[in-house]
């Protein structure tokens, strides 16, 4: 088989069939635009026509934002007081909010916003450290996570990643 960035397979040579093959895309600047990867095969009496397939190289990272809402805006969002909002009386299905129970501390509701012009957000990261020691990816915008509670100030943590594994920095908030 041969693979080429270049359907005329000027840098090519043959080599034996693989099932997958590590490859590098030919990079135009940073410019986020289609590759095509080109393959041709050996076959009796000759070559096999050119098969191809365009691929969409993604390297930059999603951008996104948390905040921590006080529960006097969020009583004032959901017509409740703010006791009742720190009950967690308020609405779950809030878009992309995640209601933090901090182990038999106070309740923390975020505001997190991510995106990414490629391809797409979706998952992301929560914690009380930037390390992320305790925490897993999850799906974006999921409903509910826990973390245990540092002492001090609440101050949390956030990170996003797109489909092509691409993270973001990380993100913070203090209240």
């Amino acid at each position: 088989m041969m693979v080429s960035n270049d359907g005329g397979f000027a840098d090519a040579a043959w080599e034996p069939v693989a099932a997958t093959k590590d490859w590098q895309l030919s990079m135009y600047d940073a410019a986020v635009i289609p590759r095509t990867v080109y393959v041709r095969y050996r076959v009796s009496g000759g070559e096999s026509p050119n098969y191809m397939d365009d691929i969409i190289l993604d390297t930059a990272a999603p951008t996104g934002s948390v905040s921590i809402v006080a529960p006097e805006a969020m009583a004032a969002a959901q017509g409740l007081s703010p006791k009742q909002v720190a009950e967690g009386a308020f609405s779950p299905a809030m878009p992309l909010s995640l209601r933090l129970h901090r182990l038999g501390y106070q309740r923390v509701t975020l505001e997190l916003e991510a995106s990414d012009d490629v391809s797409g957000v979706v998952q992301m990261r929560v914690g009380d450290d930037a390390t992320f020691a305790d925490a897993s990816w999850v799906p974006f915008g999921a409903a509910h996570a826990t973390w245990a509670r540092s002492t001090g100030g609440v101050t949390v943590y956030a990170q996003f990643r797109d489909r092509a594994g691409n993270a973001s920095e990380v993100y913070s908030a203090t209240n």
